[in-house]
């Protein structure tokens, strides 16, 4: 991803490496508000999900936020897209913690998870 400030107004002109215009003739390029910008997550490590976790899946070229509702076998999981009201299955190279952005701060803290009687 590349960024340049745009001509006016407190936004940046990003420019994705992966993600191509709709007709495919070159990379996408946003607008986006100063405001709504923020580094990456930094990388979280860990080795399995448990019921009622908050998860972001990488799917559509870009992470989506959901909770882990059921394990699928030894390295599948079942998540559920509040959004969408959706239960999809995904395996776990695809699937990392969920972090949530505190911009008055200036940091990443972990996805809250959620009790069993909340599911």
């Amino acid at each position: 991803m590349f960024l340049e400030p745009a001509s006016v107004g407190n936004e940046y002109i990003v420019q994705f490496c992966i993600l191509l215009k709709t007709d495919t003739s070159g990379p996408l390029r946003e607008f986006v508000k100063a405001e709504k910008m923020h580094p990456k997550p930094a990388f979280v490590e860990v080795s399995s999900f448990h019921l009622g976790d908050m998860v972001d899946v990488y799917v559509n070229d870009g992470w989506w936020t959901g909770r882990v509702i059921r394990k699928i076998g030894e390295n599948e999981y079942l998540v559920h897209f509040d959004n969408t009201n959706q239960d999809i299955m995904y395996r776990f190279p695809f699937i990392r913690v969920h972090k949530e952005w505190d911009a008055a701060n200036d940091i990443w803290f972990l996805g809250f998870m959620l009790s069993l009687s909340d599911i």
